[in-house]
């Protein structure tokens, strides 16, 4: 079993960092793999990109079949992909995607040996683990717009955020660290990319296949800011026209974006 190792399979090893599992059944030792997002913001991602990608790297060439897909339904709904096959298990394994429960995870040393591996891989963990939104300006009088965009990863894993730190800073992106403090679960790392410069620069060498973000980043282009709480549908009308992003804003309240009001100390330890 050849491993192929490019650009696009580094690309599923940092989607399946965000939002993939493989995990090894007790009742017949065959590996399962799976791939989910949410069933509404993520599905258009997965039609467009996930699946043909992983057809195109994984499922076709060794089982000469698609994947198959998965609807699971509310209170989690979500949409995705899942295989139990060892011979896609093994290789997924040897591509670097680890078997049993994500904790301490380190970026494979054959993608970050290559910049354009790199960039997949960073890539494919923004558009499942990662997220892109639009902060007030405060400093402006009555200005209820959300202007000031930002992007960033979030993980758990210590080492795989000053993984990604340095990844960016090799690659030429301005980012830092904020690490939210748990009492129970494990602490949080939120890598972070700020102002429209830094963001901008992220989509140019970096980019998203996801229509979720990429909305967001084209919407914050078109009109200079993107109201919060907007779904794919929505500002896909944006952009199109169809619907006007100012209206979004009559009657919202003073505070409204879900990053702001952050209890104080529950962000902290900042890395530049």
């Amino acid at each position: 079993m050849k491993v192929i190792k490019n650009d696009k399979t580094a690309e599923l090893v940092g989607l399946s960092f965000g939002d993939g599992s493989l995990t090894r059944r007790k009742d017949s030792d065959v590996l399962r793999f799976q791939l989910r997002g949410d069933v509404s913001e993520d599905r258009d991602h997965y039609f467009s990109h996930i699946i043909p990608l992983f057809n195109e790297q994984i499922s076709k060439p060794l089982l000469n079949k698609d994947v198959p897909t998965v609807t699971s339904k509310p209170p989690y709904a979500s949409f995705g992909i899942a295989i139990q096959n060892n011979i896609v298990g093994e290789l997924l394994s040897q591509l670097g995607i680890p078997i049993g429960r994500k904790e301490e995870l380190n970026i494979p040393s054959w993608i970050k040996g290559d910049r354009n591996y790199l960039i997949s891989f960073i890539r494919g963990l923004f558009d499942t683990d990662g997220t892109i939104f639009c902060k007030r300006n405060y400093s402006i009088k009555n200005n209820k717009r959300h202007t000031q965009i930002k992007l960033k990863i979030v993980t758990v894993s210590r080492n795989l955020a000053f993984e990604l730190k340095e990844a960016l800073d090799i690659i030429g992106i301005k980012n830092y660290i904020k690490i939210q403090r748990k009492k129970i679960e494990k602490d949080a790392y939120h890598i972070e990319v700020s102002g429209g410069i830094n963001v901008e620069k992220w989509f140019q060498i970096i980019g998203s296949n996801n229509s979720k973000h990429v909305t967001k980043f084209l919407v914050w282009k078109k009109f200079g800011f993107c109201p919060p709480y907007t779904n794919l549908k929505q500002r896909q009308s944006f952009l199109s026209g169809e619907l006007i992003p100012d209206l979004f804003y009559a009657g919202m309240g003073e505070r409204s974006n879900p990053l702001e009001g952050q209890k104080p100390g529950e962000l902290e330890g900042l890395v530049p």
